[in-house]
């Protein structure tokens, strides 16, 4: 179970579904092998492989944190929009209606593959900033 703040002081909760993950490592090279289902809504990023083949947690979490650092790559001090162009990723992660979701890697030719599906179609929103005293 991951729970992710939301800027509002509500929660998130986005469970790890197995059958999802099952879903991700057979799509992850080849996404016509086994369709992704219409409802979900898909991330991927490519990574050299460095090192140790077997120690890959380097290579997948700089995937995800580029990802995460979407949220802080767009100024929102202006107006709290969301940019599908420099958010993409970071908008389908923290998405509300997101219950479900999985990531997984495989080597795909000579570069590896992480591939994460969420149980949601993504719908963008803004972005809504609280102060502290709200």
């Amino acid at each position: 179970l991951f729970r992710l703040s939301r800027l509002n002081n509500a929660s998130l909760f986005q469970n790890w579904d197995c059958d999802i993950e099952n879903n991700a490592f057979l799509s992850t090279c080849d996404t016509n092998t086994v369709q992704i289902p219409q409802a979900y809504a898909a991330n991927s990023g490519t990574f050299k492989i460095k090192g140790d083949k077997c120690k890959i947690e380097d290579n997948t979490m700089a995937v995800l944190k580029k990802w995460y650092d979407q949220a802080t790559a767009v100024d929102l001090s202006a107006g709290a929009v969301y940019d599908e162009q420099n958010q993409k990723e970071f908008g389908i992660m923290v998405f509300g209606e997101t219950t479900g979701f999985a990531c997984s890697y495989s080597k795909c030719g000579s570069d590896g593959k992480l591939l994460c599906l969420y149980n949601k179609q993504f719908v963008a929103f803004s972005f809504v900033q609280k102060s502290c005293t709200e």
